[in-house]
């Protein structure tokens, strides 16, 4: 049995391709009660369902997180190792490794943002650590590629353009937006609410997608707010003018497709400075941003599309698939 640990979306995003080709009686999946993290995996999910543990709604702060999160949903782990005699595990983080560690069960573990206290983690947990472009740490590996690549590499998605028939959207006709919570270990030093605010022509049509969904009463009249889980997200991504957050993974996401893509988080990080050395994305404040996605004109929509496309496909030709690997290592460990 194989077991994989989702601890947030983009992580979700990272192994679901991986997960859905696994035989649903060889899986077990697991993640924490965070956001929408469980209701995307549900819907997204071929096959079986996903064992829950863990909510953020005990968030408070950092000790909290540790002795209300962290500390039980490893002591559950172990658990689940046990229970359903896991042979291997793979992760984004660290909990699951750290269970497995106990049983000596084998486990690797992918990490795009090795802060020195969570490295130290993983390495010391698993049997093989996956870093990925931009790193050199030792004992370590290196992926000749970012984690987004993992799902929109264009051998695994194409834009569909009936994703924007929801929303009544012509391509390139909206600007596309993420508002991250700052109620997180990530961005707890970052300035909250920075695209809520801005000012934006009143013509541009916006479509938004709120972390905190509390924060919707502060949208303008021509901004959509999107309800998770998006259909299709990543094709409603594509087609859009532009796109803009202040959270890094969506940001590195569209700079992938090709998009005009803008980060205005406070996170000065290795994974999105690649991007930004290709020409991908940009780091600009949230005001400046929307105002320079609003100033762009596209008026040939083939044109365009077969831009990006050009984008997708170079990368493809310079990157390692992921997933062939983790294929790898799950055939190998079985």
């Amino acid at each position: 049995m194989i077991l994989f640990d989702i601890y947030h979306l983009p992580q979700w995003n990272f192994l679901k391709n991986t997960i859905n080709a696994t035989p649903e009686n060889e899986r077990i999946v697991c993640c924490v009660d965070r956001s929408r993290l469980r209701s995307i995996i549900d819907a997204e999910l071929e096959g079986g369902s996903v064992n829950c543990f863990g909510s953020y709604k005990y968030n408070f702060n950092f000790l909290s997180m540790i002795m209300l999160i962290i500390v039980p949903r490893i002591v559950w782990l172990m658990w689940m190792i046990r229970k359903h005699k896991v042979k291997f595990v793979v992760s984004a983080n660290y909990q699951s490794n750290l269970a497995a560690k106990f049983f000596s069960t084998r486990n690797i573990v992918f990490n795009d943002d090795p802060r020195k206290g969570v490295i130290q983690l993983a390495k010391f947990a698993a049997d093989r650590v996956y870093v990925t472009k931009g790193f050199s740490i030792e004992g370590t590996s290196t992926l000749n590629c970012l984690k987004e690549w993992a799902y929109l590499n264009p051998k695994y998605f194409t834009p569909d353009l009936k994703a924007l028939q929801h929303y009544g959207v012509e391509p390139f006709s909206y600007i596309m937006g993420r508002e991250v919570s700052t109620n997180t270990t990530n961005y707890y030093d970052q300035e909250t609410d920075q695209l809520i605010h801005c000012e934006c022509p009143s013509n541009e049509r916006i479509l938004i997608s709120l972390e905190d969904k509390s924060k919707r009463d502060l949208l303008k009249d021509n901004w959509t707010l999107l309800q998770e889980p998006i259909k299709d997200i990543h094709s409603l991504m594509f087609f859009s003018k532009g796109f803009l957050s202040t959270g890094d993974s969506m940001a590195r996401e569209a700079a992938e497709l090709g998009v005009p893509a803008y980060y205005a988080g406070a996170r000065n990080m290795i994974a999105n400075q690649i991007l930004i050395d290709m020409g991908l994305m940009k780091h600009a404040s949230a005001q400046s941003a929307l105002s320079e996605i609003a100033s762009l004109e596209i008026d040939d929509v083939e044109k365009e599309i077969a831009r990006r496309e050009e984008v997708r496909n170079r990368i493809a030709n310079e990157w390692d698939d992921v997933n062939k690997i983790i294929e790898k290592e799950i055939e190998y460990n079985r």
